[in-house]
């Protein structure tokens, strides 16, 4: 009888041990996924005005890098785009993707049937509206057009042309607004320590 009951002590032990290591493993599991998730969160300040209203010069917005690995980015997404040679994202709104009917009529975008107003833009809308034609009023896989939410002044699809996914830096997936007589407009090289010891940029133009 005293052996059985040590016996079963025994068994009563580990398994506790066995628990203690498993809620310990646990832990540390989900400290690496914070930490991960963390990593893959830049934060940016915004710098010029082609986002307004959505974005003021000066804001601070988080862009997380990981939104688009295996995963597409939807209409309404506010994505930050890196052009060839460029190192600073620009922060646009993503108004067609892969697969959607697009054409441009009496200055509007009209995407699957619902329009978006094309307004002027110092370098016209010849890129995108010859290359909408090119790919039979539809746009190409693994692409998306995107718009500055103020166009008057946004550098965008409109002159770029069809955006590819691969150049999608990530999605702003949090903001602050800051005041204007917080926000410094005298140089475009605004800093903002991310806490992961490094410092990014970015721009809205």
């Amino acid at each position: 009888m005293t052996m059985r009951i040590l016996k079963l002590s025994r068994g009563y032990l580990n398994l506790k041990v066995f628990s203690y290591v498993l809620s310990f493993l646990s832990v540390l599991t989900l400290m690496f996924v914070s930490v991960t998730t963390h990593a893959e969160q830049i934060y940016l300040k915004v710098v010029g005005d082609s986002m307004e209203p959505k974005f003021n010069n000066g804001d601070i917005v988080v862009l997380d890098t990981s939104t688009y690995q295996g995963m597409p980015p939807s209409r309404g997404d506010t994505v930050g785009v890196l052009l060839q040679g460029q190192t600073l994202p620009m922060l646009k709104t993503v108004v067609a993707v892969g697969g959607d009917k697009v054409r441009i009529e009496n200055k509007q975008l009209i995407v699957n049937s619902k329009r978006q107003p094309l307004r002027p833009a110092s370098k016209g809308i010849d890129v995108i509206k010859m290359q909408i034609q090119q790919y039979d009023n539809r746009v190409p896989d693994n692409s998306i057009i995107v718009l500055g939410e103020n166009q008057s002044t946004s550098y965008d699809s409109r002159q770029l042309g069809f955006i590819s996914i691969e150049q999608l830096a990530g999605k702003v997936v949090r903001h602050k607004t800051v005041e204007p007589t917080q926000a410094t407009t005298s140089s475009k090289n605004y800093r903002l320590h991310n806490g992961l010891g490094t410092n990014k940029f970015s721009h809205a133009d």
